[in-house]
């Protein structure tokens, strides 16, 4: 639900509200503030998106650790630049997966003292040598899961790219979280060409390809990880286990674990997406029209329809 609520507020508000507002001058685009001094990584999760990473994402951020998580990733415009500029755009330029170079004090330096998801799960050894004192957590679907998994990330790859195919015209962050989707999916897929393939391209994915890669990434993660700094854990293991392995004494077990993310948030997402593309396109209709009707009559539409009402305009 807390997943549900968040995307509300993301397209009713930030986008359509804000933009609106902007446009008359009504409030400002605010970014979040960026510190001088970049802190570290503590906590980062390595799962496959679509093995409860938002939901350990949320439980971090109980226990203390303020995390980035894909799903908000482009709700942070200095750090969606950066993966923008680092990795995705060369990628998709040079036609390769390339891995570039991220600048993670960007993240650090935004406040963030944990990630979750994609992208930077696919980074875990240099982030192992970057942050020695940093713990590693590992969802997964559990054993023999592997094929439940690719269903999920399937329908996944359908619902947020379904916000990107109706958005991207309207939205500048659409249009970048659809590239992103690109140089992911050709990542998971190890299949360069869906960085320049036409959209749409969830429903082109390779079942095989696709869950070789989530089993090689689970088992680099097992054997690259000290023991002693990585947790393999499932979201019904619930608190207890997550609290002894960050050495958390005030555990919050009489508190429910956050369960978020759900497939039907993820079909809502879909749905606001259309109709936050259907509230834009009126909008601009309107604009344009109110515009026209002003040039020809030199009245506003109010204006007219007042002067009609008492008898008292001509058309043109």
């Amino acid at each position: 639900m807390s997943h549900l609520m968040w995307f509300t507020r993301y397209f009713v508000w930030d986008c359509f509200f804000c933009l609106v507002f902007q446009l008359l001058g009504l409030v400002e685009n605010v970014e979040k503030s960026i510190e001088e001094n970049p802190g570290e990584l503590k906590v980062i999760s390595l799962g496959f998106g679509r093995t409860g990473t938002f939901s350990v994402a949320k439980a971090l951020e109980r226990l203390g650790y303020p995390t980035l998580h894909t799903q908000e990733l482009y709700r942070h415009f200095d750090i969606m630049k950066m993966w923008m500029d680092e990795v995705v755009e060369p990628s998709i330029q040079a036609k390769k997966i390339l891995k570039g170079s991220p600048d993670w004090d960007i993240i650090t330096s935004a406040g963030f003292t944990s990630t979750g998801d994609f992208p930077s799960n696919l980074y875990f050894e240099e982030l192992m040598e970057r942050y020695p004192d940093a713990k590693f957590i590992l969802t997964t679907k559990g054993l023999g899961r592997s094929h439940d998994w690719y269903r999920s990330w399937l329908g996944m790859t359908q619902a947020a790219l379904q916000s990107v195919y109706v958005s991207e015209r309207y939205v500048q962050q659409m249009k970048m979280y659809g590239k992103y989707f690109r140089w992911l999916i050709a990542n998971v897929n190890q299949d360069p060409d869906f960085l320049t393939r036409p959209f749409p391209i969830h429903d082109n994915q390779d079942r095989d390809r696709v869950i070789q890669s989530y089993e090689e990434h689970n088992r680099l993660v097992r054997e690259k990880v000290p023991p002693h700094r990585l947790l393999e854990y499932n979201l019904r293991d619930g608190w207890e286990p997550l609290c002894t392995f960050l050495e958390i004494d005030d555990c919050p077990l009489d508190e429910e674990f956050p369960a978020v993310n759900s497939a039907i948030s993820k079909k809502f997402e879909s749905l606001s997406s259309i109709l936050y593309a259907v509230a834009i396109t009126s909008l601009i209709l309107f604009t344009l029209i109110a515009w026209l009707f002003r040039r020809l009559t030199g009245k506003t539409v109010v204006q007219w329809v007042s002067q009609r009402r008492n008898g008292k305009v001509k058309l043109c």
